[in-house]
């Protein structure tokens, strides 16, 4: 069997059938993002469809940020937990998603920067937010296929406001490299960022999750639901650590009870483990709630 918290890549999506034969769990996605995110976009799509508002004729906008910030914002904006390579390689991929019923191609992400106002309970702010990756497939992984219309899907990445600002010479240079010098150049300005911008011992992070479905009908809101977590590291470890490692724990757990089918999949749609996952996750965070926006 195999956990993990990466998403799927088609190198282990071609295992699917091997795994199948030989009766073995290859479990992916099951951390932060992907991983809690998936739970919760399974947790409310299916509220959704067991509601009377349910309908095909409804418009859906599905909306997921996440984002590893510092405690507290730096003039950077931004801290790092490990190397700044793999954040830099990001800001290079091109992502796609889905605006006022169109597809949405983005090829640099610091272009596609927006505000985006957080409701939270303890503590309303903004932030800023950008998609990131291929959105399109969890259209399917999340149930919202079969002809539903979708106004609006996107998965993303979320920062501090004044992110944008902060990089704005970081992706000036990353705009203007040439091809043969990317690696060699990123690395350096991997160094460099690391040295500067590190999490201090005994530095606490934080994570921050959202995911938001609103339905409309005749432009009438008739069902919108969101879910936010906000925590903090502790004693216990980093925030980004403790969320991604108890959910690939409940992973392995769930394989070793037979609760997850054999063959290649990602985080489980199934009811009663994504309680679980959530009920793991409302423990472990500092806040993690529900919000009706039509109460």
């Amino acid at each position: 069997h195999f956990v993990s918290s990466s998403y799927i890549s088609p190198e282990m999506q071609d295992l699917h059938e091997c795994a199948l034969k030989k009766n073995l769990c290859f479990v992916n996605e099951v951390g932060l993002d992907p991983g809690i995110d998936h739970s919760i976009s399974h947790a409310l799509v299916a509220a959704y469809k067991n509601s009377a508002a349910f309908s095909a004729a409804n418009k859906h906008s599905f909306i997921s940020y996440c984002g590893g910030l510092s405690d507290t914002p730096n003039d950077f904006c931004y801290k790092f937990s490990w190397s700044p390579l793999g954040v830099l390689k990001a800001l290079m991929s091109p992502s796609v998603s889905i605006r006022e019923g169109d597809t949405y191609h983005v090829t640099k992400p610091w272009k596609a920067v927006e505000l985006y106002p957080l409701p939270m309970p303890w503590g309303a702010e903004e932030f800023e937010v950008y998609p990131n990756r291929d959105s399109l497939p969890f259209i399917d992984q999340y149930h919202l296929n079969g002809g539903l219309s979708i106004k609006q899907f996107v998965r993303g990445t979320l920062r501090y406001k004044g992110w944008k600002n902060a990089w704005q010479d970081i992706f000036s240079e990353v705009d203007l490299l040439e091809p043969a010098n990317v690696q060699s150049r990123l690395t350096e300005l991997s160094d460099e960022l690391w040295h500067t911008f590190a999490y201090k011992e005994g530095e606490a992070d934080r994570v921050i999750l959202t995911v938001e479905l609103k339905v409309e009908n005749d432009s009438e809101v008739v069902w919108h639901q969101q879910y936010i977590l906000d925590t903090l590291g502790n004693a216990q470890g980093s925030a980004m650590a403790q969320l991604v490692s108890n959910s690939v724990a409940l992973g392995v757990e769930a394989v070793l009870a037979n609760d997850i089918s054999a063959g290649v999949s990602a985080a489980p749609h199934e009811p009663v483990l994504v309680e679980r996952w959530l009920n793991r996750t409302k423990e472990l965070s500092d806040h993690f709630v529900l919000i009706d926006h039509l109460i």
